[in-house]
């Protein structure tokens, strides 16, 4: 009896061992579904897509940068933090204002980032340069950064996507939400694409809601 039961124990013990290895490929095969969508938070643009810069854009004396928001390139102090926001990089500052020409930009990195925004008591009324203080939980800044590379304007940097969030139930952006920033100043064309990404399409200064 004693044998026939640590028989039957260990058949048991195979039998769980079984159940809990192919409920892990199942719960891996939905994770790699899940990332696969497109526009849904945990899906990773990949690298060597590319952003397609879709007009000429300038960059302000004594400034490396541009930021944009629902379709409009915006100063800093105009851009709702809350909100999905775009920041346009070039690896130096001038004190001339610098031209960038429409182009395609290679992808070659993408990293993700959440962190404290460091001064977050202190922030900006959307749109209306007005300051204020608050006294609530620190949000947290969920940003994509996007590294890019192009043969013809060496100096472009990065494109950085975000948004301030409660970190309780805080999702980094997707792709249409990073359309969404871009309107027409920018597209995307993911690997293997000839055209630009069926999600910025028709999304081209789409209000925030």
């Amino acid at each position: 009896m004693r044998g026939e039961g640590l028989t039957r124990n260990g058949e048991g013990v195979v039998v769980l061992r079984s159940v809990l290895i192919v409920s892990v490929v199942l719960l891996s095969g939905c994770r790699g579904l899940w990332q696969g969508y497109e526009d849904s938070p945990e899906y990773r643009l990949p690298v060597g897509s590319k952003l397609v810069l879709l007009k000429d854009v300038s960059i302000p004396a004594d400034s490396a940068s541009i930021y944009l928001q629902g379709g409009r390139i915006l100063p800093f102090g105009g851009v709702d933090l809350y909100h999905p926001h775009c920041k346009f990089e070039l690896r130096t500052l001038r004190p001339a204002p610098q031209r960038v020409h429409a182009d395609t930009f290679v992808i070659v990195k993408v990293r993700r980032e959440s962190d404290y925004a460091r001064y977050a008591p202190v922030q900006w009324l959307a749109g209306r340069g007005i300051i204020f203080v608050s006294d609530g939980a620190s949000p947290q800044m969920y940003a994509t950064l996007i590294y890019l590379r192009s043969e013809a304007q060496p100096d472009v940097l990065r494109l950085t996507c975000g948004h301030w969030e409660d970190p309780v139930d805080a999702e980094h952006l997707t792709i249409g939400r990073i359309c969404q920033a871009l309107g027409d100043v920018f597209t995307l064309k993911l690997v293997d694409e000839t055209i630009p990404h069926r999600l910025c399409s028709g999304r081209s200064r789409e209000g925030e809601g």
